[in-house]
Order: C-alpha cells, then sequence, then structure tokens
C-alpha cells in the first residue's frame, strides 16, 4: 500500500529556530547559518486593511516563496523525518537489486511504502516527533491510502 502525506502549506510554517538547528546539525559552516539567519531573524511584515496600516508583525516561521534558497532549505528541513521512517519501516524491494526504499519525497508530498499494519502506527509516532520537534501543525488529516495492485508489486520487484 502507499500512504501521501500531504505538508500543505508548509513553506509557511517552517520553524526559523528548527530550521537553524537543523542546519548546524548539518554541520554547515557558521558563516553560511549566519547569512541565512541575517534573512529570516528579525523578519517582519505589515499588514494593510481598508488603508491602515497594521504591524509590524514578527515573522517566526516559513521560508521565502520565490528564494531559489527555500527549496534546498525545505528538503534540509524534511530530511529527518524521511530518515526516520527509512530507518523504522521495511519499504518495497526496487529492481532485481536489494536496493529498498520506504519513502519517496517530491515537494510537498511524501509517499510512504507500506507493508503491514503496525506500520501505519510507525508513521503516526514518526509524524508526532516530527510535528513536535519542527512546530508544524498536524498532517494526519492529509493522509491518503492507496492499495498496490499485484500486477504492480511485480513491476516494481
Amino acid at each position: 500500500m502507499c500512504c501521501t502525506l500531504d505538508f500543505q502549506n508548509v513553506f509557511d510554517r517552517i520553524s526559523h529556530q528548527y530550521l537553524f538547528q537543523i542546519l548546524e546539525s548539518y554541520g554547515i559552516i557558521f558563516w553560511f547559518i549566519d547569512r541565512i539567519k541575517a534573512l529570516y531573524e528579525n523578519a517582519t511584515a505589515t499588514v494593510q486593511i481598508k488603508g491602515t496600516i497594521a504591524g509590524p508583525i514578527t515573522i517566526r516561521s516559513a521560508v521565502r516563496q520565490g528564494c531559489p534558497l527555500s527549496m534546498l532549505l525545505y528538503a534540509l528541513c524534511l530530511r529527518p523525518l524521511l530518515c526516520m521512517l527509512e530507518d523504522k519501516l521495511p519499504g518495497i524491494k526496487i529492481g532485481q537489486r536489494e536496493w529498498r526504499t520506504a519513502v519517496v519525497a517530491h515537494a510537498d508530498g511524501v509517499t510512504v511504502f507500506v507493508n503491514r499494519p503496525t506500520d501505519f502506527d510507525t508513521i503516526h509516532r514518526a509524524i508526532q516527533i516530527y510535528e513536535k520537534v519542527t512546530g508544524l501543525p498536524s498532517t494526519r488529516r492529509n493522509l491518503k491510502h492507496l492499495p498496490l495492485e499485484n500486477g504492480l508489486r511485480r513491476q516494481l520487484s
């Protein structure tokens, strides 16, 4: 079975604190992290309603949409979840070799290959841990399940 996780509007929800911690955990040089912090720390926005400007409003989460770095920063933030799922799930065999994968990610969507009912509990626990660490709101309402047909299973193996 395939289980898809749709991280809707995730670009707006990545905590800056988590982003900086994740960059440090990858061993990225502090010079570069400081440049990223300069883009995100002390960021504010103003809102104009019927000619009246309210603000400034402090922005504590989100990666900048349209910025060439944003997709890379998002991918670095998502990687711990993908690694956790790869480590805990058996995945599926791909091709004639012994290559296995449990997770495939693209943009804000993640596909997880499920072999047994207990895998769903593993997925839910991993998501809960990820949400707690990142500050992202619950994604469980965006889980979709798709059974794999036997023919497709044979094609993958």
